[in-house]
């Protein structure tokens, strides 16, 4: 019953007829054959979901652990905090939540096993990691074994510590609202001091880059493996929001953009039939609040998921962005540039520079704005690009209109006239000119 919806668990449980508990691991074995099948046999992480929202009992202000009961005078907000205190309570005084099956009957069950720190627990998981580990070193992907998840909460020491001994020193990924990594590459100790992040995708802290004329930033080369996660459903929006946001991250302080969703797209219907619900809302003792995956790249079609416009065009700006890394990193080494000479390297970097503009034009379309901004990279506390422009702005005291519809209809107007300003602007003849030079880049670096 985890946060993204699934009722069972990937290793279910035989309850044999002497009443013993043997781990089954089909289910598990044919999802990786359909993963590798169509993902490819090389990759890069398989996430053992290991530890949810549930078996914390304080996060913040809240605790768990009081069990308030739900006060009927309060808002809306605090009785659903009060609600899902009771639901993880309740949850948790099981132990870990499991899928087991009677050998005998083939009925299915939701049922629990000791909790991590329990004393018999080490006798439980240290023979289902040894048996994990067997079982991915024989696909070729023992290396990509990683554990999840860490959301705003996480697991205590102690957890992280068992977890480390029992899994031989696995690490783990995150999802949060804040950075873990603290610009520290995995290996590290940045859970609890002991376990080690090796990705993360994170909201606050997002660094952009407005102006190259100022300053360039290459996230594509920092050390740590993050991403900017989207939190408010901006991949849900116009395709060409979508496009952007893997250059706007790239050419900021990101690696590029994490944790999206597939098939999340609204599955639970209300009483008229319109689809309100997501996975995520199926069980609320392991809600993440705000960081619920709420964007969906597929939609439904009458036969399964389908691609949107969404999709192709997240597609088509990643490939933008393995041209730019192409080019960007033979500029930023002596000897490749060297091989390049000082006329294509010119050529290089003019391009790449009108690029970065038009992507913030085509993003915030506000002359006298622009003008302003053009000195600044957009950074701080920043949730999304548009956030940071307000940021920056207010620094300047060019604030945006204090009314929240006010503000929001100037924020519309700016962007919808960016959008209507790229899709005149010649992109579709930047990207030619774009992959012709990577393509006479790689010829000379050959």
């Amino acid at each position: 019953e985890t946060n993204q919806g699934n009722e069972q668990s990937m290793v279910r449980w035989m309850r044999r007829e002497d009443g013993s508990l043997e781990p089954d691991y089909t289910i598990m074995e044919r999802y990786l054959d359909v993963a590798q099948e169509h993902l490819g046999e090389d990759l890069d992480k398989v996430v053992f979901y290991a530890w949810d929202a549930y078996l914390v009992l304080t996060w913040r202000n809240v605790s768990y652990e009081d069990r308030p009961e739900v006060d009927p005078d309060a808002n809306a907000y605090v009785q659903g905090l009060q609600r899902r205190s009771q639901q993880r309570w309740d949850m948790r005084q099981g132990g870990l939540a499991v899928t087991i099956i009677d050998e005998e009957t083939g009925d299915e069950e939701a049922a629990f096993l000791p909790h991590y720190t329990a004393p018999d627990s080490r006798d439980i998981w240290q023979p289902v990691y040894d048996e994990l580990r067997e079982r991915m070193r024989r696909r070729g992907l023992e290396d990509a074994m990683v554990l999840g998840m860490v959301s705003d909460m996480a697991p205590s020491r102690e957890e992280v510590e068992f977890l480390k001994d029992v899994t031989g020193d696995l690490p783990w990924i995150a999802h949060s609202h804040y950075r873990r990594t603290h610009e520290q590459p995995a290996p590290n100790t940045v859970l609890r001091g002991v376990g080690s992040i090796c990705y993360e995708a994170h909201v606050y802290r997002s660094i952009f880059q407005m102006n190259p004329d100022e300053a360039r930033s290459y996230g594509w080369q920092i050390p740590e493996l993050r991403g900017w996660l989207d939190r408010v459903s901006l991949l849900n929006g116009p395709a060409l929001t979508t496009r952007l946001k893997p250059k706007m991250n790239i050419t900021g302080l990101q690696r590029g953009i994490g944790r999206m969703g597939g098939d999340f797209w609204p599955v639970f219907k209300n009483r008229r039939g319109n689809r309100t619900g997501q996975a995520f809302s199926r069980y609320p003792e392991n809600q993440w609040r705000g960081l619920n995956i709420s964007n969906y790249l597929l939609a439904p079609g009458p036969e399964g998921p389908v691609a949107t416009a969404r999709l192709e065009n997240l597609r088509e700006g990643v490939q933008e962005c393995e041209a730019r890394i192409l080019i960007e990193s033979a500029l930023l080494d002596d000897g490749k540039r060297s091989r390049l000479g000082e006329d294509l390297a010119g050529r290089a970097r003019t391009l790449l520079d009108e690029r970065q503009r038009a992507l913030w034009r085509g993003t915030w379309f506000n002359e006298k704005h622009l003008d302003v901004l053009s000195t600044l990279g957009i950074h701080g506390n920043t949730r999304w690009p548009i956030e940071g422009i307000g940021q920056a702005l207010r620094h300047l005291d060019m604030p945006l209109p204090e009314d929240r519809g006010e503000r929001t209809a100037f924020i519309s107007e700016a962007e919808n006239r960016g959008r209507a300003w790229f899709a005149e602007s010649g992109w579709l003849d930047r990207n030619v000119r774009l992959f012709e030079l990577a393509a006479e880049v790689q010829q000379h670096l050959q």
